[in-house]
This record gives C-alpha cells, structure tokens and sequence, in this order.
C-alpha cells in the first residue's frame, strides 16, 4: 500500500469476443506496478485530465470519509496485433486507457497483511485466473456456484 504514492497499478487486457459471460468477457495479457512518472510525462500538455492528479483528490475524499487512501489502476484494451506489448509501452501508446481510482481501507489492509509477499509471477497468474473466471489462485480451479 506504501506504493499507491508514487505507482499504479497498469493491466493489459485482451476482449473475448465469443463470451457473453461477465466474468470472462477479458483475459489478461499483462500486468504490472508503474511509476507515475510515466503518467505525469504521457499527461504533462494534457488540459485537466491527469490520472495521477485525479487519484490525489480522489485519495484526500476517502481519508475524509475514513478510508486509508487510494490506489490507481489503468487498464488498456490490447487489439490482436498488440498483445506484444508491455504494460507500460500500451499505457504510453494507448491515447485513452481506461483509469480508475479505488478506495483502500481498514479491511485491504487487515487482509492483505496476513499474505506473504507474493512475487510479481505469482500475482500476474492469479490475476488471469481470476479474470478468466476462476478463483484468484495459482491454480486454475473454478469459482465455487453458491448454493
């Protein structure tokens, strides 16, 4: 959480055109944690619409409303002849990525202290999983159906 400071969180996606199912609608292609600095250079002549600026307001309403602060996550949509690229390269090349502020609070952290750190390789692989409609796990076992 320290890293929502001076990072954000960039996930390259790629649409399924064949589902109709809300949980599979995407699967991820990349993902990665970015400096700002990649976001304050893209947006440095762009009038009004700074990501990173839009996340420090953002952060200072959650604070007020008892929130721990805030995260920034960019996602870009990756055509077929794209996938090639790398989180960052497709946030500097993308003209309008789609972004995001999220809410941290009491019970992200609470919860995400009990983790060991996990290496980027594992996340990544959880993350598709997730995304792909199954649990968010190494492994590729199925979201339980509740009862």
């Amino acid at each position: 959480m320290s890293k929502a400071k001076t990072h954000f969180f960039a996930i390259t996606l790629k649409r399924n055109i064949a589902s109709s199912d809300p949980l599979t609608l995407y699967s991820l292609v990349d993902a990665d944690v970015l400096p700002f600095s990649i976001l304050d250079k893209k947006y440095e002549h762009a009038a009004g619409v700074n990501p990173a600026s839009i996340l420090r307001d953002n952060e200072q309403e959650r604070i007020r409303n008892g929130g721990l602060g805030a995260v920034l996550l960019m996602a870009v949509e990756l055509a077929e002849d794209e996938l090639h690229k790398t989180p960052e390269q497709a946030v500097i090349d993308t003209s309008c990525p789609t972004f995001q502020p999220l809410g941290l609070f009491k019970a992200h952290r609470d919860s995400i202290g009990r983790l060991p750190p996990m290496p980027k390789q594992i996340w990544r692989v959880c993350l598709k999983n997730a995304l792909d409609g199954n649990a968010y796990a190494d492994d590729c076992s199925t979201t339980p159906t509740p009862p």
